[in-house]
């Protein structure tokens, strides 16, 4: 049931800087965004670290190159970076760098065998999936590798079935996500969802999230596939919708209380994070931090 707006969300300490097309990841009890498109359009290597426990922001490693909208994921107790755009107009990169909290620095890893920017990477059994993403002619790519950070090398797999860009990702019980996206202006934000088995590495159609959009956010929380925000023609999205893997059925949750899109989303502590964005469609920017205490999914 969709409860009223912003029904269980809070808001907390801000992001020092407003920015939008950033990436965001939970580690070592922290969340840490990285990058983006800053109000004056440039494009950051700034990464900020915020500690739940206190409520503040620490500046973490900047990343060696400036990038804005890259897919930043956890895995082997590193957070990493991969791809993204630099400048405006948008000018795609395949660098991949790793930061290990531990060691305080990041180290670059194999690059990516397309540059793309826009793109999306999830996390399954500690393999990572880059997909999708906008390329160097500006259009919308299908293109899918899996990186073993053991074996530090990107294997071509199964393209999407449906190329697109700014879409959202995530990996839950062995499955890929690929949701929503577009293929160049906002009025071509797409509702399609496509899954991957990790084992098989067979593609398969699921049902359309119910709000079309591109640059929203996606996370595995509390057994369900939660996608948060994005940007439609006329205004940044407040949709927070959960798919249940169970049923096969999209679920109407409440809604962020500040839409926006090009955020980040991470889950830390049993707490979902929204962080970052636009509140506009374009290249608007936000330092809007909200958390949602407890998982809204109603179970029987």
């Amino acid at each position: 049931m969709r409860r009223g707006p912003g029904a269980g969300w809070q808001r907390a300490t801000p992001l020092p800087v407003a920015r939008v097309g950033v990436g965001v990841a939970a580690l070592d009890g922290r969340l840490w965004v990285v990058g983006g498109l800053t109000a004056d359009r440039r494009t950051s290597s700034r990464v900020d670290v915020y500690d739940p426990r206190i409520g503040e922001w620490s500046p973490g490693p900047d990343l060696p190159v400036p990038v804005h909208h890259p897919a930043v994921v956890v895995a082997d107790g590193k957070i990493w970076s991969i791809g993204g755009h630099r400048g405006v107009p948008f000018h795609p990169v395949a660098y991949v760098f790793a930061l290990d909290p531990a060691e305080g620095r990041w180290r670059a890893a194999e690059p990516l065998p397309r540059a793309r920017g826009a793109l999306a990477a999830a996390v399954v059994d500690g393999t990572i999936y880059a997909m999708g993403g906008q390329a160097e002619d500006e259009t919308a790519v299908g293109n899918v590798e899996r990186y073993e950070p053991a074996e530090g090398i990107w294997e071509p797999l199964p393209p999407l079935p449906t190329p697109r860009e700014h879409l959202a990702a995530v990996g839950l019980n062995g499955t890929v996500y690929a949701i929503g996206g577009r293929v160049g202006s906002l009025s071509t934000n797409m509702a399609v969802v496509e899954a991957l088995d990790s084992s098989s590495l067979k593609w398969r159609s699921l049902p359309p999230v119910p709000t079309p959009g591109g640059g929203a956010a996606a996370v595995a929380y509390d057994g369900h596939v939660h996608v948060l925000g994005g940007e439609g023609p006329e205004r940044a999205l407040d949709r927070h919708e959960a798919y249940d893997p169970r049923s096969g059925r999209w679920l109407p949750l409440a809604p962020l209380p500040t839409g926006r899109h090009g955020l980040g989303a991470a889950v830390l502590d049993g707490r979902l994070y929204a962080v970052g964005g636009g509140e506009e469609p374009g290249l608007t920017t936000t330092g809007t931090l909200e958390v949602l205490a407890r998982s809204p999914v109603e179970r029987p």
